[in-house]
């Protein structure tokens, strides 16, 4: 959720990729905040969310299956070098930020399809070498995804042993395996609903290709995903479903009661 506010309302990037700039239109610039730390931020809450979604699969499998292991306590080593990457694998590349007069002039003749109707001031140009932060991004990637398929992997290998072993009665085999399955559609939605935009986003740096109505789509899609994360995990969560609709059956009735006692003599 925090990503989507950071996207839509502290610093509302308007990104003009396939050129590694953006330029800032959000609270964060409207108070000052310089554009590299924007970026900065930017790409490090892309990160954590990954990370936090890691981070919910490991508490899954820690919780069912290795509460009392070896992993009770090897758990937060890992736990901890996740959140020191996230937080720290995009400084290489920020730290070779170009010098931005020099960056714009060279935008402005490798771009020539970019129409670039605000002052060379107003855009920040932290790349223009694809190499370093691709590299930064993709080994943080390749760490994440690979975890995420290990945790998924334990949780099958594991829910399918107790299946076969039949430890546990039918009833509480059936409730594991229907958390898991909540779970799983609750954490692999935002990642749904970002694998398009991302995608297309990829596919215009390699191809060169410039299109800001479809950038700033992009940027509203990504920005959606908490949202949509939030709608779906309503629908699957009973328990958060009955709680909201127990919250507004409640409201509606204090407000009849209210209107009720304030119309009668």
């Amino acid at each position: 959720m925090f990503m989507d506010i950071n996207l839509s309302i502290l610093t509302r990037p308007l990104v003009l990729i396939p050129a590694l700039a953006m330029y800032p239109q959000g609270v964060l610039n409207t108070l000052g905040v310089p554009s590299v730390v924007q970026v900065y931020l930017i790409f490090t809450i892309f990160a954590v969310v990954s990370m936090s979604i890691v981070s919910i699969i490991e508490n899954r499998f820690y919780l069912l299956f290795a509460k009392h292991t070896w992993w009770r306590y090897s758990r937060y080593p890992l736990l901890f070098l996740n959140y020191l990457v996230a937080f720290s694998y995009f400084i290489p590349a920020l730290s070779r930020v170009p010098d931005q007069t020099e960056a714009f002039a060279s935008l402005l003749e490798n771009f020539p399809n970019i129409a670039i109707s605000i002052d060379s001031e107003s855009i920040f140009i932290f790349s223009l070498d694809l190499y370093y932060m691709f590299l930064s991004v993709f080994l943080t990637g390749v760490f994440t995804v690979s975890q995420i398929n290990i945790f998924c992997f334990l949780l099958c290998v594991n829910m399918r042993k107790l299946s076969r072993q039949k430890m546990l009665f039918p009833k509480t085999y059936k409730l594991k395996k229907t958390f898991l399955i909540t779970i799983v559609i609750q954490i692999f939605t935002p990642l749904i609903v970002m694998f398009g935009p991302v995608t297309y986003l990829d596919l215009c740096l390699i191809f060169n290709y410039y299109n800001q109505v479809t950038n700033n789509i992009c940027i509203i899609l990504i920005s959606l995903h908490g949202w949509v994360s939030a709608i779906v995990m309503l629908f699957i969560h009973e328990p958060y479903r009955k709680f909201c609709i127990n919250l507004l059956s409640y409201r509606s009735f204090r407000k009849k009661m209210m209107s009720v006692s304030f119309l009668s003599p």
